[in-house]
């Protein structure tokens, strides 16, 4: 039975725009006594028609009306008017913010997304709007039964001012119905909502000697009437598969490493699970599975185990496990929340994440999208815990910790799954690893990947969002409102926290006041030395900067010279300090207050990281290390206007130390590994080149589909090349606009960069605006997997994506039909670390271009085809929209790699035609 609602009277307030555009009407739909009231008021043409119109609403209402809203910033805004006079009267909420606390872990940017998380009917054609808010805050209202007493509290406590009145009105008004409904809820605190349930498991251990496991009772399992064709409804047997399944089995059996290439639809996941899992049980030898995508992560865990272990009939442990700042720390955030000294725009961000960290079994941060908002991006570093500043097993908070679960978990489970960062992270420090299990067996699925992920985990930034990160720890905001290590200390000295004679001990406040003036001279220095590395590129398009060794760029008396060395010296002061301030306090408690250890403990974590970034900047400035590439980079200003990287140039030999010298099987598993049917590239690039004979092997099956029926791949030589810079982006937009018109929408676009994915974007969406066809784009229209859940639920849209768009997207049936490559993925040849690889191929005596730069872009290109055919049923089309492939010597890689002809048209006509034709027409 439902719990009734809270106290009367409420009231939506809601504009009708009516079919012209412009707002026509105020609607009202007023609850009270018991009773439902819906109200219009005509809003008329006249200036301020509207805001006459909410006058009169207005004076509609009894006084204590709580008013829910769609958007309370435009709502405000629109009932002061230009002017910046007037005053609604009543308190407004707006329900984006209800739901964002009581449904925490759902994604709520409008009133229809509230409606969905909430279980509320979307409102349907021509609905009342005030209606269909106040259900919507009828359901909030029930469900806000559920949100804990502790959460409320500390929403009344922190959500303070006119901007959440409303807000804390609601609030208050559940609580009160808490307390009366369950008066013990009362002595409830929030570290009690957090359960302690960490379970200690042994280490798995590989037992010596190893048991094979049969190849062809692994694959029996895969065979017409094995225990697959029994559980899986439709199942079908693919020799691909089978292969697959043996080979791995076979890799597993002899401790070899397998490179492993698997076509779309091959079900190479179950095949390589099955094998990867007995051959664990059987041996008692925990196996990794890597990946590069969150996606492949959650299928892995929430789908194919669980049905692997159905298949085999066995039980097995399988765990997920991250990297430690993917999960929220509860002693960071109980901290925060009993200090209550964050920004404004955090605070109703923080009490969404409190909520969200109150119902959480995992803790990972990705599943609450406060932490994804933009007032949530600063808050990130204030419920997460980097290596250096965890407490350990002296954290009063270790039994509640998601982190430590997550890892307990994984340290003995038969099966984890990680991403390569955290693998190479881990990679080396064997049974001392914290976060995985002693192993020798490694899948590295999205194998195409390990060369760039390699690359970012050994790369070193020097930028200001990262040094923000470790200034943030020590000091931030302003007056009243600072915080940090430095408010934190220093409120523990006066409250005599840390014992009388600390309250007054000399060396501790000189400490205090040193690292107060040091982290103020290094807030100065850090904007100063960033500003002076923007101006230290050359004026133009903004492409990279090289510093090559013993080039000195920045020269011993430039402005960027001088600021770096201040920037420098900021540093190392505040490292100084911070170190001199933590001896200080544990010489003057003389350990009596192991309750503040950590507050110690994180000034040393400071000191430590300052003093690693001084390193790192001076690393990445003098720009000698020969195996490394260097250089600047523009960004927003906001960012500092530029930052310094330095990367790996061969990411090959550091594998070989790191992973594969430490491992007895490894299987790289991909759909994309070969260029012109040769692993040759791959092998080379991943350092497999190492002639041990037979110590690598390689299998290579192909797609299971009929890709010769199930698409169409067409070129448009009517268009001009991707070179010919505005035409060429004039003249793509007006051509897609007539295909997408012709294809219904359900189209996905490929490009490989923003810029041009913004001008051909915008072109669209003016072209197709009255064609009843929406245009999503990347970075404008919401989060990467928001983007994807309209394509697949929505019949009439067309998503257009750059670099990460390209792969690990899987949109079954006809809701993407049409797939379009804007140009040939070619990396931007003023990319440093591609300059400097094909610096060093041609210093080796070979061509950069035909065995570097031409099959990266081979098999990136093949990542991108493969997005269209997910499915036997499935059937699109291909649009490369790049002449190129055709008209260049080598467009032939590209035709080879793909698994269907590449046809020319000369003339648009022709090429919507074909289009139309196969797909069937619009509807």
């Amino acid at each position: 039975m439902n719990p009734e609602p809270l106290a009367e009277p409420v009231a939506a307030v809601a504009l009708d725009h009516g079919q012209a555009g412009g707002a026509s009407a105020v609607c009202l739909a007023l609850r009270a006594g018991g009773e439902t009231r819906v109200l219009r008021f005509e809003a008329g043409r006249e200036t301020g028609g509207v805001r006459s119109a909410l006058a009169e609403a207005a004076a509609a209402l009894p006084a204590g009306t709580l008013c829910v809203v769609e958007d309370a910033g435009c709502f405000a805004a629109l009932v002061r008017g230009a002017d910046g006079c007037g005053e609604w009267g009543f308190d407004t909420v707006d329900i984006q913010d209800i739901a964002s606390i009581v449904c925490p872990a759902k994604h709520v940017c409008s009133a229809e997304a509230a409606a969905e998380a909430l279980g509320v009917d979307l409102r349907p054609g021509g609905a009342d709007p005030a209606g269909f808010l106040l259900a919507v805050m009828d359901r909030a209202e029930e469900l806000c039964h559920d949100v804990p007493l502790p959460v409320l509290d500390l929403g009344l406590r922190l959500l303070r001012g006119a901007r959440h009145s409303g807000l804390r009105s609601f609030l208050a008004r559940a609580k009160d119905e808490a307390v009366g409904r369950v008066p013990a809820v009362r002595r409830m605190q929030l570290e009690s909502l957090f359960r302690e349930n960490i379970q200690q498991r042994p280490r798995r251990r590989e037992e010596p000697g190893g048991k094979p496991v049969d190849p062809d009772a692994v694959a029996s399992l895969l065979e017409a009437g094995g225990e697959c064709s029994r559980l899986l409804a439709g199942y079908e047997r693919r020799e691909q598969q089978v292969a697959v399944a043996k080979a791995v089995a076979s890799a597993f059996n002899n401790r070899r490493r397998l490179l492993l290439e698997a076509g779309t639809g091959t079900g190479k996941t179950i095949a390589y699970l099955l094998p990867a899992a007995r051959y664990a049980v059987e041996n008692k030898a925990p196996v990794i599975v890597s990946t590069s995508t969150r996606n492949l992560q959650s299928q892995l865990i929430g789908h194919d185990l669980p049905l692997v272990r159905r298949i085999l009939g066995v039980p097995f442990e399988a765990a997920l496990i991250k990297g430690r700042t993917n999960y929220l720390c509860v002693r960071k955030l109980l901290r925060a929340a009993a200090g209550g000294e964050m920004e404004a725009d955090e605070r109703l961000a923080f009490v969404s994440v409190a909520a969200w960290a109150a119902s959480s079994a995992t803790g990972d941060v990705a599943e609450c999208p406060a932490l994804s908002w933009r007032a949530g991006t600063g808050l990130l570093g204030d419920v997460t815990c980097p290596g250096d500043e965890c407490l350990g097993f002296n954290c009063p908070h270790l039994h509640r910790c998601f982190l430590w679960r997550a890892r307990a978990k994984a340290l003995g489970a038969d099966v984890v799954v990680a991403n390569h960062s955290l693998l190479f992270a881990e990679s080396g420090l064997g049974d001392k690893s914290p976060a995985l299990p002693p192993h020798r067996h490694v899948i590295l699925d999205e194998a195409h990947n390990i060369e760039e992920a390699a690359t970012r985990h050994f790369s070193t930034e020097v930028s200001l969002p990262r040094l923000h990160f470790l200034t943030r720890r020590v000091k931030h905001g302003r007056g009243r409102r600072t915080r940090g290590l430095v408010s934190a200390v220093r409120n523990a000295l006066q409250s005599g926290a840390f014992g009388e004679q600390a309250r007054t001990d000399p060396a501790s406040l000189k400490g205090l006041d040193g690292l107060d003036k040091s982290a103020a001279s290094l807030e100065l220095a850090a904007p100063l030395f960033f500003s002076a590395l923007a101006e230290a590129m050359p004026a133009g398009k903004g492409d990279p900067l090289r510093l090559r060794p013993g080039d000195r760029l920045l020269g011993d008396l430039s402005p960027a010279s001088d600021a770096a060395f201040r920037l420098d010296t900021a540093l190392r002061a505040v490292a100084g300090a911070a170190g001199a301030l933590a001896a200080s306090l544990r010489a003057a408690c003389e350990g009596r207050l192991p309750l503040h250890a950590e507050l110690c403990h994180e000034l040393s974590a400071v000191s430590a990281g300052m003093n690693q970034f001084a390193d790192d900047l001076a690393f990445v400035l003098d720009a000698e290390a020969a195996d490394f590439v260097f250089w600047l980079e523009k960004c927003a200003p906001r960012q500092g206007g530029a930052r310094a990287m330095a990367a790996p140039i061969d990411v090959g030999e550091r594998l070989k130390k790191s992973l594969y010298a430490e491992k007895d099987t490894i299987v790289f598993c991909s759909a994309t590994l070969t260029v012109a049917g040769s692993t040759a590239f791959m092998r080379r690039r991943l350092g497999l080149e190492d002639g041990e004979e037979g110590k690598t092997e390689e299998l290579c099956v192909g797609s299971p589909f009929d890709f010769v029926n199930q698409c169409r791949i067409g070129v448009p030589v009517f268009l001009p090349e991707p070179g010919a810079g505005g035409d060429y982006a004039d003249a793509l937009a007006c051509f897609l606009s007539d295909l997408f018109e012709r294809t219904n929408g359900r189209a996905l676009g490929l490009f490989t960069s923003y810029d041009m994915l913004r001008r051909v974007g915008a072109q669209l969406r003016e072209k197709l605006a009255g064609k009843g066809i929406g245009v999503l784009a990347q970075g404008e229209s919401g989060s990467r997997e928001h983007l994807l859940e309209r394509l697949r639920n929505g019949n009439r849209l067309v998503l257009l994506g750059t670099h990460s768009f390209w792969e690990g997207i899987d949109v079954v049936g006809e809701a993407l039909s049409c797939l379009v490559v804007a140009r040939l993925p070619f990396a931007v040849v003023t990319d440093p670390v591609t300059e400097a690889r094909c610096e060093r191929i041609r210093e080796e005596g070979r061509d950069p271009f035909n065995t570097y730069t031409l099959p990266n872009a081979v098999i990136r290109l093949r990542q991108g085809f493969g997005r269209l055919i997910r499915h036997r049923g499935d059937r699109g089309i291909v649009v490369i929209a790049d002449r190129r492939v055709l008209s260049k010597p080598y467009g032939v890689w590209f035709r080879r790699s793909l698994p269907a002809p590449v046809v020319p048209f000369n003339d648009p006509a022709a090429l919507l035609d074909a289009a139309g034709g196969f797909l069937g027409g619009p509807d």
